[in-house]
C-alpha cells in the first residue's frame, strides 16, 4: 500500500481523530484564503528545513522513496505550515526515517491512508534496520466512513463538499469553495438571466436541457 502523509508544527494531537480534524480544518482554512485572495501562503521555514533533511536522508537510503527528490519543492506539497507527501509503498524504513526527523523538528506526522499518528514510539527494528510496521490495506468503504472529522470541518467552515469528503486522501485547497462566495456567483447569474431565485434558474435549465434533447438537428 502507498502512504499519504501530512506533517505540521505543533504538539502531538490526542489521537488520530484529533489529528484528522486539525489537518482538515487547517487545509480548508488555507483553501478559503486561496479562494478569496488567489495567493498561496508563504512556506513555513521549519517545515522547509525538515524537507531538506528528509530529502537528503531518503535519497541516501537504499530503501528510500521511489521518486528522486532533488529540491525541497519536489518533496510533497507545502501550504504554509502543512506539508502533504506521498510515498509509493509500503515504505517501513522511510516511515521510520520520517518519524525521527519529524520528532527532531517538533512536527506532527499523520498517515491519512491508515489514519494513524506516527511517532518514534512506533519505530521497531527488523534485520538490523529501523522501520515502522505497515498495516494491511483497509477496505475503501471503511476508509471513507470510519471518520467524520473532515465532514464536520466542512460543515463548520461552510464550504462545498465536492471532492473533499474522503479523509483518507490528501485535501486539495484548490478545490475548497466557500458557500457564500459560490452563492454570490449564482446570484450574479440570476440577475443576468432575470431569474427570480435559484428554483427559477433550475426550472429554466431543465427546460433548456429538454429543448436540446428534443432538437431534431442534434
Amino acid at each position: 500500500m502507498s502512504h499519504t502523509l501530512a506533517l505540521w508544527p505543533g504538539p502531538s494531537p490526542a489521537d488520530a481523530a484529533s489529528a484528522c480534524r486539525e489537518y482538515s480544518s487547517e487545509m480548508i482554512r488555507l483553501g478559503i484564503e486561496w479562494s478569496r485572495s488567489g495567493t498561496i501562503p508563504s512556506r513555513n521555514a521549519a517545515v522547509m528545513a525538515f524537507c531538506r533533511e528528509a530529502a537528503r536522508l531518503l535519497r541516501s537510503s537504499p530503501a528510500g522513496v521511489v521518486h528522486p527528490m532533488q529540491d525541497p519543492s519536489q518533496f510533497g506539497t507545502l501550504w504554509g505550515d502543512m506539508l502533504t507527501l506521498e510515498l509509493d509503498g509500503p515504505q517501513p524504513l522511510a516511515l521510520a526515517t520520517l518519524a525521527h526527523i519529524a520528532e527532531e523538528h517538533a512536527l506532527v506526522l499523520f498517515d491519512l491512508r491508515t489514519h494513524r499518528l506516527l511517532t518514534t514510539a512506533d519505530v521497531t527494528t527488523a534485520f538490523g534496520e529501523p522501520m515502522v510496521p505497515v498495516p494491511a490495506q483497509t477496505d475503501i468503504v471503511e476508509q471513507v466512513t470510519r471518520c467524520s472529522q473532515r465532514w464536520d470541518c466542512i460543515d463548520e467552515l461552510r464550504v462545498l463538499s465536492s471532492g473533499l469528503l474522503n479523509c483518507s486522501v490528501a485535501l486539495d485547497p484548490f478545490l475548497v469553495t466557500p458557500i457564500e462566495e459560490e452563492y454570490a456567483r449564482f446570484q450574479q447569474v440570476l440577475d443576468l438571466l432575470g431569474c427570480l431565485d435559484l428554483e427559477d434558474l433550475r426550472e429554466r435549465l431543465e427546460e433548456l436541457i429538454h429543448a436540446i434533447d428534443d432538437d431534431p438537428v442534434r
